[in-house]
């Protein structure tokens, strides 16, 4: 999967991208991701390039300063510290929500392409938590810069 026709990752065979009648379901008001995905039992992946500009080295404190706003703007969740994976081409630092109550739970990972932040979040059920958890981070090495020509 290409986002922003930059940044490559690798995700589970049935990821698609959403029409736009969904998008706007989902993000009625705001800024919408660039990017929506759905996968099977209810997994999405969203993926929104933002304008501000992140060098490679400051990848984990930007998930850091992320981290604390979503704290803040949703002290009801459990928020894990944030971890970042540097073993594959790019760093990515990354934190996970548990939304209790609503049965659901976040990852959201923070990387750098074309000297801006992309900050993708993965939702996914609960009752899935070990299974997805374990996924998303298997992916984060294969995270790369596409050079045009995959």
């Amino acid at each position: 999967m290409k986002l922003g026709g930059t940044l490559q990752l690798e995700l589970p065979e049935g990821f698609q991208e959403t029409g736009d009648e969904k998008m706007h379901r989902y993000y009625p008001c705001g800024e919408q991701p660039d990017i929506l995905l759905e996968g099977c039992g209810g997994v999405q992946m969203t993926g929104r390039f933002t304008e501000r500009k992140l060098e490679t080295d400051r990848v984990r404190p930007a998930a850091e300063e992320i981290r604390e706003m979503a704290g803040e703007a949703f002290p009801e969740y459990g928020i894990s510290p944030v971890y970042l994976c540097a073993e594959g081409e790019i760093s990515v630092g990354w934190f996970r929500m548990e939304m209790t109550g609503k049965g659901l739970e976040h990852v959201k990972a923070i990387c750098t392409a074309e000297g801006r932040m992309v900050m993708l979040t993965f939702t996914y059920p609960e009752a899935e938590a070990i299974k997805w958890r374990s996924i998303i981070r298997r992916s984060f090495p294969t995270w790369r810069i596409s050079n045009g020509k995959n």
